[in-house]
């Protein structure tokens, strides 16, 4: 039995596999909701939030559906390719509510969702908050928005322009899954651990700064792509939450970047009158690290200031220069980023679980 279980994980996903037992598992206590909610999603196997909470609503709601779409089945440039499948879970389980995770819906099916009386809700996970999938200038993608009755976003800065164009628009921070990402009492083999890409150009600052602190200190990296430099060592990715949660807390430090790097693409939209000036972004890579206990290192700025303590929950740092030494001073000192670490933990788990974002997205729903 043991063999067939480790032979269907390696030919599928860990969330494919998770999101099967969890159709087959029977979870008692579940609370009706008082609307009936459709939930529809991409599949995208690194992000582990989206996942995390479809598994806590099949847990411990009812009164839900879900439409799942591979990513060849919603391509962005053509998201309306399955609307038939779309149209069909319309008509047989007929919602109060439809939420969209990401804004992958096509004019189309924004429009007879709307016309048949729908509420419908969306979020964005990136920094791509005045754009939308599908439409062919950023007036329509904004028209898009105001079709929404709800729209759910991370990033606060962005508000007051979206709102300005008569988006009703909520700030909705990033979540992560404690039965994923939580401390291992294991031992430490790696002094920096960096996760992500760091080639796209939204990323093309990481490399920099990799190269800079390489220079005296052996940094692991998690990534798809190798740089190839001295003492960085690339170890892969993985969608698996399990293993990446265990390299983490194999981690003394795990180093993060909030910069964003070339922004030009993000300025490229046909008609476009709303730009991005952002300098920072809050990564939804930040909760699960710090949910898993790391000692979490990224740079300062206004948006993570609002949200963790400098020097008891997190590391915040101005510049290389000042990253170096701090880095220096805590690795010299387990207790120390141990410390930091643990008050991470607690701080993420208490205000940012996946409990508790379901919590308020709940509310949210049954008060549109």
């Amino acid at each position: 039995m043991l063999s067939i279980y480790k032979y269907i994980q390696n030919i599928i996903s860990y969330q494919s596999w998770d999101m099967f037992l969890s159709h087959l598992k029977f979870w008692g206590n579940r609370r009706k909701l008082n609307t009936r909610l459709l939930f529809v999603y991409k599949d995208y196997h690194y992000d582990h939030e989206l996942y995390a909470m479809i598994r806590f609503l099949k847990k411990n709601y009812t009164n839900i559906d879900y439409v799942g779409f591979s990513p060849l089945e919603r391509p962005r440039e053509n998201p309306g390719l399955s609307s038939k499948r779309l149209f069909r879970k319309l008509d047989d389980f007929k919602p109060d509510i439809v939420f969209t995770y990401e804004k992958i819906l096509s004019p189309i099916e924004v429009e007879h969702i709307v016309r048949v009386g729908i509420k419908l809700v969306t979020n964005t996970c990136g920094v791509h908050t005045f754009a939308y999938g599908g439409t062919g200038s950023q007036a329509e993608a904004m028209e898009q928005l105001r079709k929404h009755t709800l729209y759910l976003t991370s990033h606060a800065p962005h508000i007051p322009m979206l709102a300005r164009e008569g988006v009703n628009v909520r700030e909705f921070p990033f979540w992560y899954e404690p039965e994923w990402f939580r401390p291992l009492d294991v031992p430490k083999l790696y002094d920096i651990l960096f996760l992500g890409d760091i080639v796209a150009p939204l990323n093309s600052n990481r490399m920099e700064l990799i190269r800079f602190l390489s220079q005296k200190y052996k940094i692991t990296l998690v990534s798809d792509h190798d740089p190839k430099l001295p003492n960085v060592v690339c170890i892969g990715s993985t969608p698996n939450p399990h293993e990446l949660n265990l390299w983490v807390n194999q981690s003394k430090l795990v180093l993060g970047s909030d910069r964003l790097g070339n922004i030009d693409g993000l300025n490229n939209l046909p008609e476009q009158y709303i730009f991005y000036k952002d300098e920072y972004f809050i990564r939804q890579r930040a909760y699960p690290i710090m949910g898993a206990g790391a000692c979490y290192l990224v740079e300062k700025h206004t948006e993570i200031e609002k949200r963790f303590k400098d020097g008891e929950e997190i590391v915040l740092w101005d510049d290389y220069e000042d990253l170096a030494v701090q880095v220096k001073l805590l690795l010299h000192s387990s207790k120390e980023y141990k410390r930091i670490g643990a008050n991470a933990h607690t701080r993420c788990f208490s205000e940012h679980s996946v409990g508790v974002r379901v919590g308020q997205f709940i509310e949210l729903m049954e008060n549109l």
